[in-house]
C-alpha cells in the first residue's frame, strides 16, 4: 500500500494496487483512528491524539480472490509527528534604538527566521519598528508561522559642549551637557552635583604627575525613558612650573634677543 499524509486535519490517504485475482480489499490498523471506508482500494485514515502520543500506526490491507478463497496481506507504518505549533516570545517588544532584544521560538524542531536565521532564540536590535516572522516544522509536518512586532523609540543625542583640557591641581571646570532632560554624571565624588546638566567639577592630582579623569554623563529622555551617554577627559598637573632660561640667542651673535617664560599654571608674572 502507500500513503501520503494531510497533516492540517491528521488525515491519511490510503491507496492499494490489487494484483492477481484480488477482487476486494479491507484494511485494518492497529490505531486509535478511523477508517472511512475499510472496503476501499484509497479510504482516509483519520489519526486521533492517541495516535500521535504513540508517534506511529500500522495498517494492513488484505487482498482476497473471493473465488479461489485466496488472501494476501501487505503491511506499512505510518509514523507521526505532532504537528508544529509557533510561537515567539521576546524580552522586550519596546526598545530604544540603542537597545537589543532577544525572540525565542517555540513549538517545533526547525526553525526559520525572516533575518535567514535558523537559530530557535535570535538577538534583534532595529532602528525603526519592525516586524519579526518565524516558520516552525516539526518533522515532515507542514510549517506554520507566528509573527512579532518589535517598536522602537529615539534615543536622545547628548553632547558634552566642555572641551577636554589640561588644568592644576584645586582648579575647577565648568562641565556642561545638553540633549536630554535629565543628567547623571560619574565619577559623582568629584562634582558638586552629579544631578544637572552643568556640574562643577573638581578632579584629582598628585604632585608631580598628570592625573587624568574622565567624566561620564548619561542623559535620558524623561517622556520615552531612552538614554545616551558622553564623555570627556580633564588632566591636572599636580603643581604649577616655571623655567626661566638665563641666556636667549636664536641667531648665535650671543646677545639675549627675546624673554622666554616656560612654564605651566602662571596666571600673571612680575618682573
Amino acid at each position: 500500500p502507500e500513503a501520503s499524509l494531510y497533516s492540517e486535519v491528521g488525515a491519511v490517504f490510503l491507496n492499494v494496487t490489487k494484483g492477481g485475482s484480488a477482487d476486494n480489499v479491507f484494511w485494518t490498523t492497529t490505531g486509535a483512528g478511523v477508517l472511512d471506508n475499510p472496503t476501499l482500494v484509497n479510504p482516509i485514515y483519520t489519526m486521533n491524539s492517541l495516535d500521535v502520543t504513540n508517534g506511529s500506526v500500522m495498517i494492513v490491507v488484505t487482498g482476497t480472490d473471493t473465488i479461489a478463497g485466496c488472501t494476501d496481506k501487505d503491511t506499512m507504518i505510518v509514523f507521526i509527528s505532532n504537528t508544529a505549533s509557533a510561537t515567539i516570545t521576546a524580552t522586550d517588544t519596546l526598545i530604544c534604538t540603542n537597545e537589543t532584544t532577544i525572540l525565542t521560538a517555540s513549538g517545533g524542531t526547525v526553525f526559520l527566521w525572516s533575518t535567514g536565521s535558523t537559530s530557535p532564540s535570535i538577538t534583534v536590535g532595529p532602528d525603526q519598528i519592525t516586524t519579526y516572522t518565524v516558520k516552525v516544522t516539526n518533522g515532515s509536518c507542514l510549517p506554520v508561522e507566528d509573527t512579532i512586532i518589535i517598536n522602537v523609540l529615539q534615543e536622545p543625542t547628548v553632547l558634552i559642549t566642555t572641551v577636554e583640557q589640561t588644568i592644576i591641581k584645586q582648579q575647577t571646570v565648568q562641565l556642561e551637557a545638553t540633549g536630554a532632560s535629565s543628567y547623571t554624571w560619574t565619577p559623582a565624588a568629584y562634582l558638586n552635583n552629579a544631578d544637572i546638566a552643568n556640574p562643577i567639577a573638581t578632579p584629582p592630582g598628585t604632585p608631580p604627575d598628570i592625573t587624568s579623569t574622565l567624566f561620564v554623563v548619561t542623559g535620558t529622555d524623561m517622556t520615552t525613558g531612552c538614554s545616551d551617554k558622553d564623555s570627556v577627559w580633564i588632566h591636572v598637573f599636580g603643581k604649577a612650573w616655571i623655567f626661566v632660561p638665563n641666556f636667549i640667542s636664536p641667531n648665535r651673535d650671543l646677545e639675549n634677543d627675546k624673554l622666554n617664560i616656560l612654564g605651566h599654571g602662571v596666571t600673571s608674572l612680575s618682573f
